[in-house]
């Protein structure tokens, strides 16, 4: 008995734990549909080592308030790339920091990147708004999502659409996470 209880542990512990996808909490529940393939895109943010790890000071409100800098491997056949940074643990919901879409060549975005369009974040304004959740807050989580597109999208819809938007459209992508607080 004993050792079928421990397998069980071990089995939902693995499940729960091991995995490119382990850890990963789409913007809106529509996203798991859109990525419903295994993720096959690196994406690293400078500043992070590992998922979970905090964030720089620099991409916050109360430091540089700069962008980070996002690198990916390209994905073959990618004519366009969906940047979303998100904050799932805001209060007021899901806060959404940078949406933009990048051409198919570009595998890095900075402070200098020229994008293809880019979106207006969750404070109403186009482009990145720094990492700010509130003081004394716990730890809130920041995903890094890329999405490889087979097309180049025109314009971007409401946060919510996106995932229809794309659908039968993603050829591949990735995510990390790293946390921030103020206390």
């Amino acid at each position: 008995m004993r050792l079928v209880t421990y397998l069980l542990m071990l089995s939902l512990f693995l499940f729960v734990n091991m995995g490119e996808q382990a850890g990963f909490e789409p913007p809106v529940p529509e996203w798991k549909v859109v990525l419903s393939q295994d993720p096959n895109i690196e994406v690293n943010v400078r500043g992070i080592n590992k998922v979970g790890d905090r964030l720089p000071s620099t991409y916050a409100c109360d430091g540089e308030s700069r962008i980070p800098t996002i690198k990916w491997n390209a994905v073959s056949g990618a004519k366009s790339y969906l940047v979303v940074a998100y904050d799932p643990d805001a209060p007021v919901g899901t806060f959404y920091h940078l949406v933009g879409v990048v051409d198919g060549t570009v595998t890095m975005i900075s402070d200098k990147t020229e994008w293809k369009i880019l979106g207006h974040n969750s404070g109403g304004k186009e482009g990145w708004f720094p990492v700010c959740p509130p003081p004394m807050d716990k730890p809130h989580r920041y995903y890094f999502l890329v999405v490889a597109l087979n097309y180049v999208p025109v314009q971007l819809p409401a946060y919510d659409a996106l995932p229809k938007m794309l659908k039968d459209k993603v050829i591949g992508w990735g995510w990390t996470m790293g946390t921030y607080s103020r206390n």
